[in-house]
């Protein structure tokens, strides 16, 4: 009975479910960013401290064309990491595919990051202090993504690519990432990245010496939290970045890094909210034409229903039952897409709560028509 009346209202029920499944969509993608930025910030939080920096690079692009093959950046580059110590630095290119595998993400870390927030590892082991000596001549350490394991195996060496350029270095698999193991990204600390598809390499001197050209040298920089209470040696940095006509930076704290950082996101959650809100606000103006001309429209079942001794709430709940069905089967799809289980849990009683509120008018409805053909149900 309850699939049949599911049946007979399949075209209702159906636009129902497409305004459900976008909602739930839309729903899902706030509540995973909402997850990822917290995510994220506790990240950054645990490698922030009191008197940490980032860049702020505005160097325009037409500027960057020109420098990409100026030398002077490597030594602007030895000059930085002379002058602050302490830094977390950490850096990607965008994924390619390897080996026939699947798209993968390159990432370089020093070592102060990772002795502060280490990747844990299944298999293998994670870096040691030595690992990032590595030099020219000898294998670089790697340590891959889970879902890495079918392209890389444990000990053996390959030629991988540098960023590229065309060159390639040789790199030998030492360890497996956890799986799901998430990381912060320094160019968007807004997100926390999942290190499945990504394999990491160790930053060393000889390293940067050998393969990194003028866009290795402003992504590690820009990529970098420096950690000084000495204001004058950040000023000594933008003074010699001026002075070599180089980039156009500034410092700012950590801090208001992350201020800009939350209200970028809040207005991003704001527009989506928007969305959803007129999403909603459609569809539930829809749900409630679409109730009231089912109910006149099938005016005769439901008065034979009445006659035959049902009465006006077991109705109301079969239609509720019904689109209650409905929209479970959305969530559940969305779930499957977006795998928003924060969203499923919290958001599906809160619309069922909804669609209840907005059966009153129906229950009604249905109720005047029950006393109606209340006599002749006696008779």
């Amino acid at each position: 009975m309850f699939f049949r009346g599911v049946s007979t209202n399949k075209r209702v029920l159906i636009v129902l479910f497409v305004q459900m499944l976008m909602a739930s969509v839309l729903l899902a993608m706030v509540f995973n960013q909402i997850n990822n930025v917290s995510n994220a910030q506790k990240l950054i939080n645990s490698i922030s401290e009191k008197d940490s920096y980032v860049i702020n690079d505005f160097t325009q692009f037409e500027k960057i064309l020109k420098l990409s093959y100026s030398s002077n950046m490597s030594h602007f580059y030895d000059f930085v990491v002379n002058t602050v110590n302490h830094r977390y630095s950490m850096y990607s290119y965008q994924p390619v595919s390897i080996n026939g595998g699947p798209f993968q993400k390159e990432c370089l870390i020093n070592h102060n990051l990772y002795q502060k927030l280490p990747i844990k590892v299944s298999k293998g082991r994670g870096f040691e202090s030595y690992d990032f000596e590595w030099g020219k001549y000898i294998p670089a350490p790697m340590i891959v993504g889970h879902n890495l394991q079918g392209v890389y195996e444990m000990g053996k060496t390959y030629q991988i690519p540098y960023g590229g350029d065309g060159l390639f270095y040789e790199a030998v698999v030492i360890g497996v990432i956890e799986k799901g193991f998430t990381y912060p990204n320094f160019r968007d600390p807004s997100k926390a990245d999942i290190l499945d598809n990504s394999y990491f390499i160790p930053m060393s001197d000889t390293y940067m010496k050998v393969y990194a050209d003028f866009p290795d040298y402003q992504m590690a920089l820009n990529s970098t939290f420096f950690v000084t209470d000495d204001k004058e040696a950040l000023e000594s940095i933008v003074r010699m970045s001026t002075k070599e006509d180089l980039l156009a930076i500034e410092f700012v704290s950590t801090s208001e890094r992350m201020k800009e950082v939350k209200d970028n996101v809040r207005m991003r959650l704001l527009n989506m909210l928007f969305i959803i809100a007129i999403i909603l606000s459609f569809s539930l103006l829809g749900l409630h034409m679409s109730i009231q001309r089912m109910l006149d429209q099938k005016r005769r079942y439901y008065v034979v229903h009445l006659l035959c001794g049902a009465t006006s709430f077991s109705l109301v709940l079969r239609i509720t039952a019904e689109i209650l069905f409905v929209i479970c089967i959305s969530f559940i799809l969305a779930t499957l897409i977006i795998k928003p289980v924060v969203q499923f849990i919290f958001v599906t009683p809160t619309v069922a709560a909804v669609i209840l509120f907005m059966m009153i008018p129906a229950y009604q409805k249905i109720r005047s028509q029950c006393f109606l053909y209340e006599p002749r149900r006696n008779k």
